[in-house]
């Protein structure tokens, strides 16, 4: 599946992206900084707007992680982010939160150093996704967590795997053979010339590899 990443720009924008580029996004991302600048009503109103459409809530949750999952879910969130260096009972109280609404988590693994140890606990735990990330900050340099990713497939039983950070078209094959379940692209598509075409080359090499 491909999911678009909306961070730094107004609502406005954000609403004509997703209608202009709806039948090639699988799940439409309410990136933190979107929710910094707007509250959880971003979430809302994109899930108004297009209901058929998956919304995650990048919330990146750290603590209290019940209580602010179940903002989230409320707000209309149908899958919700927890940070994978939080502790695992904020962890398990936000796969809670989210279960009991019939929504899904995903586990940022941002940051995480002991990545088998920690991935074993959070499908224990009951998580959904589990993402690996290469930081904002680091988005311009050439490595891309592929190998970490090959690290959680290897160990989960169930659970389904993302891939987020500075991805690019370049790099789409190296990261389509991990065969990640999730391919989350932001600038890749949003800072091409031509946002229809690029969001064309994403999902249709995701559609391409079996199982995405």
């Amino acid at each position: 599946m491909l999911q678009l990443s909306l961070d730094w720009m107004k609502m406005e924008e954000a609403t004509r992206v997703v209608r202009a580029l709806y039948d090639r996004i699988d799940i439409v991302e309410m990136g933190t900084p979107m929710i910094f600048e707007y509250g959880l009503s971003c979430v809302k109103e994109m899930k108004s707007l297009f209901p058929e459409k998956t919304v995650l809530a990048d919330m990146k949750i750290m603590d209290a992680g019940g209580q602010e999952a179940a903002m989230a879910v409320q707000m209309g969130a149908d899958i919700v982010t927890v940070m994978g260096a939080a502790n695992n009972l904020t962890i398990q109280k936000a796969a809670e939160a989210v279960h009991a609404a019939g929504k899904e988590l995903m586990v940022d693994m941002l940051g995480v150093q002991a990545l088998e140890e920690k991935t074993r606990a959070v499908e224990a735990i009951g998580a959904d996704y589990i993402c690996v990330h290469t930081a904002f900050d680091l988005k311009d340099a050439a490595k891309r967590p592929t190998a970490e990713l090959e690290c959680v497939k290897r160990i989960l039983k169930k659970g389904k795997t993302a891939i987020a950070g500075g991805i690019t078209d370049r790099e789409l094959d190296a990261v389509l053979k991990e065969r990640p379940d999730v391919v989350i692209v932001g600038g890749g598509i949003l800072n091409a010339s031509d946002r229809k075409r690029a969001a064309e080359i994403f999902w249709a090499a995701c559609r391409e590899k079996e199982g995405l």
